[in-house]
């Protein structure tokens, strides 16, 4: 029975009717609560009684609910009205993939930038084990920001095994209750509530067997769907379920592609494997292949990537200048720079330079129009910082780049206890100056005020100015600093993530310590515990997972960091690193790779992109992302000459991009010369001395990180620099000495 709008269900109020299918029926709805318009899916009438309907409906709540991503539709809640239960979710407007392709085939550009975004959405469904078992067309929702992935009513936990009893019920069902045209016949086939098993057309051999489903599994169903965006028709059509069968099992997809799509075709091959094993590894690694197909596209087109949008707002915010009497507080005065840099960076619409990029410039009396240019940005900041007993000055200006010409400019006479409030007040007017609309969540995540005991806060920013230059001598120094600050308020989630940070430097770095692993996850729950939605907090988690080898519990903690904030580079970054410890190559490039295109300035992720391309061997791609690296490289060494580690990089990248052995040398005996001490930096110059053929060298100085206490095994062992040395007795016996635990480059 269809409800009348004004109807009530709980706080929910329903506006008008959406649709209606074997599901139930879909309403608008508002939110009364929160004054927020919501899609409302309703169970059906007939189902109360029907324990298999309701249990699919429960299902695709809560598979659905463990999910945050910007490309699967969010469920808000579940509720009972009158013993009929409901789903409540995102509102979306636009259309489905299958009304789009009743307009015809999809132009190759607009594919590739689809199936990107569902890809990404099924890596996140996967690493959260749940696999969707219902990929097509009607279940992939085109909106004006992107594809939102629908109905998680089939998925299960990976490791679920369909029977296939429940297959042929289905058939038997839909024979007998639609006995219409053999296209409808086909199509409800799968789709009723008594089959629960997904769409025929888009299954894969192993679920149409009703074999055991595994994400490899999604991606067929990706496959065909994507099939049918280029050529308009189904890759495995049939008038008969047999015929479809026969298809999916034994056929190669009906209909050929057209000329312009030519580079997709070894992706479909792969994807529509009917071997499991022969398709990709995981949807993280189709998602990283496509994105190489459409920056190919675009550069064979002579058109960029980016061509006909509009560059966003770009800014850098320099080191404020201390104007204390005592001039030990320029620790304050950069950690203000830092937490205004930070606001600012969680704004979507704004492009913000690193901290890296922009102390660079510390203590540099340069023209701001150079800064401009030689960091890429539309508009600096700059200010400086007065502290005077219990009170604060700060002094700030935005000026344009391009001519120096001030924007805006303010004076802020406050307590110091009122610091906080400075910085996010200077973030707001930051972004309003360079007409950037803050959502409501980037608001609340500026406004968020970590701790109101200024003591607190001193003793975190002495602790995070210390730990900055990762020196071994300097961590018992700033983690007892972080513990004082989370001493004097238990509830300062910074104070917390920055004792996590401290032990996984000591744990990766000088030894594996129990004590040091056992802090840190007590340290990471309990800023869990205050700010579960904080990405920061769960990237802490997640290096605790690291640390320990629980690679599985490290994921997650990454990927809900990075739905949490899609621009976290530390999520990307120590996410890839997780894969390259397990061997997961495919996987690790692609997070690379975004964590590169996150923080363009960064030179670590491409380097170790260019790494994990040489393990895959693929020599063009490796040369690509050398040479990016090297581009970042030679531009950061040129404002901080003295970064050991971008010494140590360069000399990889030199070696691969130019073949320059003699300069490769050079960079890494530089390196080495600047801090012989440094375990990070004996390792790097080790597997330097590997690719040149100095295998003895690279041997010894591995063997002296080890005696040392360098516990990287894991990575050690996929380490594709060291794949020469696999089988060399030499360094089997090192390894064979070193506890297993994973560890950090």
């Amino acid at each position: 029975m269809t409800l009348d709008p004004g109807t009530r269900l709980g706080p929910y109020e329903l506006l008008s009717p959406i649709g209606a299918g074997g599901m139930g029926e879909v309403y608008r709805a508002r939110d009364s609560r929160l004054g927020r318009e919501v899609a409302l899916k309703l169970l059906p009438e007939s189902a109360r009684c029907d324990a298999h309907l309701l249990e699919r409906f429960l299902r695709e709540a809560q598979s659905a609910s463990a999910l945050n991503h910007p490309h699967i539709c969010t469920v808000h809640d579940i509720g009972d009205h009158d013993g009929r239960r409901f789903i409540v979710m995102e509102l979306l407007t636009g259309e489905t993939l299958q009304d789009r392709l009743e307009k015809g085939p999809v132009p190759l550009p607009e594919l590739l930038t689809l199936a990107i975004q569902i890809a990404e959405a099924l890596a996140a469904a996967h690493a959260h084990s749940i696999v969707h078992r219902d990929i097509k067309p009607a279940n992939i929702f085109l909106t004006g920001h992107g594809v939102k992935v629908l109905d998680f009513g089939l998925a299960k936990l990976t490791g679920d095994r369909p029977a296939p009893a429940e297959l042929d019920a289905g058939f038997r069902q839909a024979e007998t209750v639609l006995p219409g045209s053999a296209e409808r016949f086909v199509s409800a086939a799968l789709t009723s509530p008594g089959s629960a098993l997904g769409t025929l057309f888009y299954m894969s051999p192993e679920q149409a067997l009703g074999e055991r489903v595994e994400p490899r599994s999604d991606l067929f169903s990706l496959g065909a769907v994507l099939h049918e965006m280029a050529t308009g028709a189904r890759a495995f059509p049939g008038s008969t379920p047999a015929a479809v069968y026969d298809a999916i099992l034994h056929q190669p997809p009906r209909g050929a592609l057209p000329d312009t799509f030519a580079a997709l075709a070894p992706v479909l091959e792969r994807l529509l494997a009917k071997d499991p094993q022969q398709r990709f590894a995981s949807a993280t690694a189709v998602a990283a292949e496509l994105r190489r197909l459409a920056t190919s596209s675009d550069s064979g087109s002579g058109r960029r990537p980016d061509a006909g949008r509009t560059a966003p707002p770009s800014i850098a915010v320099l080191p404020f200048l201390n104007l204390s009497a005592d001039p030990e507080n320029e620790y304050f005065a950069d950690g203000v720079t830092e937490e205004i840099l930070g606001a600012l960076a969680k704004v979507t619409a704004l492009r913000v330079t690193s901290r890296t990029s922009s102390f660079a410039f510390k203590g540099r009396a340069e023209d701001v129009r150079a800064i401009g240019r030689t960091l890429g940005v539309g508009a600096i900041l700059e200010g400086s910082v007065r502290r005077s007993g219990s009170r604060l000055r700060v002094n700030v200006q935005l000026v344009k780049a391009d001519d120096g010409y001030q924007l805006w400019a303010e004076r802020f006479d406050r307590e110091l206890a009122d610091i906080f409030a400075v910085q996010d007040e200077i973030a707001e007017r930051v972004a309003a100056a360079l007409a950037v609309v803050l959502s409501d969540r980037e608001r609340r995540d500026i406004r968020r005020i970590p701790t109101d005991n200024v003591e607190a806060y001193d003793a975190y920013l002495r602790g995070r100015d210390i730990l900055r230059v990762l020196e071994v001598k300097s961590f018992a120094t700033a983690r007892r600093l972080f513990e004082r600050a989370v001493a004097l308020d238990p509830s300062f989630v910074p104070g917390w993530i920055g004792i996590v940070e401290t032990c996984f430097w000591v744990y990766t770095w000088v030894g594996q310590e129990a004590e040091a692993l056992a802090t840190a996850r007590r340290a990471a729950q309990r800023a869990l515990e205050i700010a579960p939605d904080l990405a920061e907090a769960h990237v802490a988690q997640g290096l605790t997972c690291f640390m320990a080898a629980d690679n599985a519990g490290a994921h997650l903690a990454f990927t809900r960091a990075a739905d949490l904030d899609p621009r976290s580079f530390d999520a990307y970054y120590y996410a890839a690193r997780t894969c390259v410890s397990e061997g997961r190559l495919e996987e690790a490039a692609v997070l690379f790779a975004k964590a590169a295109e996150v923080r363009p300035e960064d030179y670590q992720a491409p380097t170790l992109l260019a790494t994990c391309y040489k393990g895959l061997e693929r020599p063009a791609d490796e040369r690509a992302a050398a040479a990016r690296a090297l581009e970042v490289i030679e531009r950061h060494l040129e404002l901080q000459p003295n970064d050991v580690r971008a010494m140590y990089f360069a000399a990889g990248n030199t070696l691969t991009v130019h073949g320059d052995q003699e300069a490769a040398l050079e960079w890494a005996r530089r390196a080495f010369a600047a801090d012989p001490t440094s375990l990070s930096v004996g390792y790097n110059v080790a597997c330097i001395y590997v690719s040149l053929g100095r295998h003895d060298d690279a041997l010894e100085l591995l063997e002296a990180n080890v005696n040392r206490g360098w516990g990287q095994k894991e990575w050690i062992e996929h380490d594709p620099d060291w794949a020469v040395l696999r089988d060399d007795a030499r360094f089997r016996a090192i390894l064979a000495r070193m506890p297993s635990q994973s560890g950090a480059r």
